[in-house]
């Protein structure tokens, strides 16, 4: 009886955990769908075409971009001779960059310091971002709802397991996008709610490491007795 109760508040806690998520989510993407002011992805995101002839003798840096929002980092150096594609491209810090494979799981991020001057294949495009339009705050927040995720999934062409998303219908769809003073008014407000909703998340997970040990204990006193 007493495992049971135990399990009934743990599941409860887990629905009220992806209610929180499910509105964080709505609360990002409203900001995009909704709204007056449109600009299409292409206005903002400007790719860059910085081409490299890899060279025998020379070392490179290459690059993974992770999958579920985890961003880059550093995949290996390798030296030119034992690189198979011969023509790739420079990325930059401070750029953002996709897979085209991957980016519908999320395999997208920023261009940090670690990977300036890196090599890209085609089928990791980067772009400068026109900061005039959307700050880098706000980019990161559009690329982390679930809104950008459908637009990576939208814009994917191709077989099953092989999709590919088509820069030229990804940078040609439009989203919600409020100006430069009002994107930082909206951040502030997002931040708060967020910040409370936060702190429901902590209790909550608070509450379920209590009840995972007071299963432990439950369990002991079955098997063993008091």
């Amino acid at each position: 009886e007493k495992m049971k109760r135990i399990e009934e508040q743990n599941n409860t806690i887990d629905i009220m955990l992806s209610l929180l998520k499910i509105e964080k989510e709505k609360i990002t993407d409203n900001i995009f769908i909704n709204g007056s002011q449109r600009i299409r992805i292409g206005d903002f995101l400007i790719k860059d075409y910085t081409k490299i002839q890899i060279d025998d003798n020379s070392l490179y840096t290459r690059v993974t971009v992770q999958m579920n929002n985890l961003g880059t980092k550093i995949r290996d150096r390798e030296y030119g001779i034992n690189i198979g594609t011969k023509e790739q491209f420079l990325i930059k810090e401070g750029q953002f960059i996709l897979s085209k494979i991957d980016a519908r799981n999320g395999a997208f991020g920023m261009v940090t310091k670690e990977i300036d001057g890196a090599i890209v294949t085609n089928d990791f495009p980067s772009y400068n971002i026109d900061t005039s339009k959307i700050s880098i705050d706000f980019l990161l927040l559009f690329t982390s709802s679930t809104e950008f995720i459908r637009i990576c999934g939208v814009s994917s062409r191709g077989v099953t397991g092989r999709k590919r998303v088509k820069e030229d219908i990804l940078l040609n769809i439009e989203i919600a996008l409020p100006d430069i003073k009002e994107q930082e008014m909206t951040l502030k407000t997002i931040n708060q709610q967020f910040k409370i909703m936060d702190t429901r998340k902590d209790s909550l997970l608070i509450m379920k490491e209590l009840l995972r040990i007071g299963r432990e204990k439950a369990l002991k006193e079955v098997l063993y007795g008091n």
